[in-house]
């Protein structure tokens, strides 16, 4: 049997739902196989052991099919016995939990807040999930950080949706060294076969524009400016995101919406520095007066 999505012959067997899913991509590939296990009933001096839970999710350590043994609060319920009970229980699921289950579970702690810090939508959390774990089972993770491997796999995830997040933008906002960043995400794309070509920076002006409430008239400059700059081939050699953060600060002087270069910085990682060699630049081969701040 093979998976519809990604032909991986790997599975797993979700009693609770009874499905197969594909353990490369989560894709139900079986949906009509009989739950033989027993069911929990709950009493009240016993912690809560039914098995329904979150749904299936490739960020999630144990893709949210693992047998929930209660919580804290249950625990506080407790007394003698069923406290024994309860706490032998524990310990026998944190021994079942394998190395490779411990480094997903420290692993996607780093994506859900990543992504958070990154407002990411759920499709590239998903994404960067499967990608880590198909690192993770080829053994691309050894030498490195699981930090650098986790915003690798994330970058690549926003390649693959079209999410315009830049290579300096993602080193800025997870605070992962720069160097290990590199390295990692290079490392995993060549292994995994994955190609990707550069953003262009106008992808990044409805983002940036939103963040910083310019109106469509002035992102409409911006993207203006940007395929002018284009065709002069002011965009040779240079990073897409400071060609992005220059063209809005342009546009917004042009509109006079009057966007501080530090408003822009903030919002796109930029330096101030950047900005101003940038638009310089663009606004001499344009013939576009810009005020100076």
């Amino acid at each position: 049997m093979k998976c519809p999505n990604c032909y991986s012959g790997s599975f797993l067997e979700d009693h609770r739902k009874g499905e197969t899913l594909c353990k490369e991509c989560g894709t139900v590939v079986e949906d009509n196989a009989v739950d033989t296990t027993a069911e929990w009933t709950n009493s009240e001096d016993e912690p809560n052991k039914a098995r329904a839970g979150a749904p299936t999710s490739m960020s999630r350590a144990d893709m949210g099919i693992r047998t929930v043994i209660g919580s804290k609060a249950d625990m506080l319920k407790l007394s003698g016995s069923s406290l024994r009970r309860y706490k032998k229980l524990q310990r026998e699921d944190l021994r079942s939990a394998t190395k490779t289950e411990r480094n997903l579970k420290y692993a996607f702690d780093d994506l859900k807040r990543f992504t958070s810090i990154l407002k990411l939508p759920a499709a590239v959390e998903e994404e960067s999930a499967r990608l880590y774990r198909k690192a993770l089972d080829k053994n691309l993770i050894r030498g490195r950080t699981v930090e650098s491997v986790m915003a690798g796999c994330i970058y690549l995830a926003c390649k693959n949706f079209g999410v315009p997040k830049g290579f300096k933008e993602v080193c800025h906002l997870t605070g992962v060294d720069q160097k290990d960043f590199g390295k990692a995400f290079k490392h995993v794309a060549r292994r995994l076969g994955i190609k990707f070509g550069p953003t262009s920076a106008i992808d990044y002006i409805p983002r940036f524009g939103a963040v910083l409430k310019l109106t469509s008239e002035t992102q409409s400059k911006a993207v203006e400016v940007l395929k002018k700059a284009e065709k002069l081939n002011l965009d040779n050699g240079k990073g897409p995101l400071g060609l992005a953060a220059a063209a809005i600060y342009i546009a917004s002087q042009i509109t006079g919406q009057h966007i501080t270069q530090k408003m822009v910085a903030d919002t796109t990682a930029v330096t101030e520095v950047t900005i101003r060699n940038r638009y310089k630049e663009i606004a001499d081969r344009l013939k576009i007066k810009v005020l100076e701040e």
